[in-house]
């Protein structure tokens, strides 16, 4: 069996061993878990399109419509004077 040595910032440490003591699991295990869905999936973000669509199709059913032509143009977004 090999060892992997990462390096992280210690708050995303912090926040990596809490949230696996939440799962009730150790860190190298979480990591250990990633890697084998890494390397197994190879690339196939199915499951997160699939949440996508059913996401973009549930605000569809409240009648809730998003157009282009509602954003503000780039000036705009850059305008910081308007925020005041």
């Amino acid at each position: 069996m090999k060892q992997i040595t990462v390096s992280v910032e210690d708050d995303l440490y912090q926040r990596a061993e809490a949230r696996a003591t939440e799962l009730d699991k150790s860190l190298p295990v979480i990591v250990r878990e990633l890697i084998v869905g890494f390397t197994t999936r190879k690339g196939d973000f199915g499951d997160l399109k699939r949440l996508e669509e059913d996401t973009v199709a549930k605000i569809r059913e409240r009648g809730i419509r998003f157009s282009a032509s509602d954003r503000l143009s780039r000036a705009e977004l850059h305008d910081r004077n308007a925020l005041r």
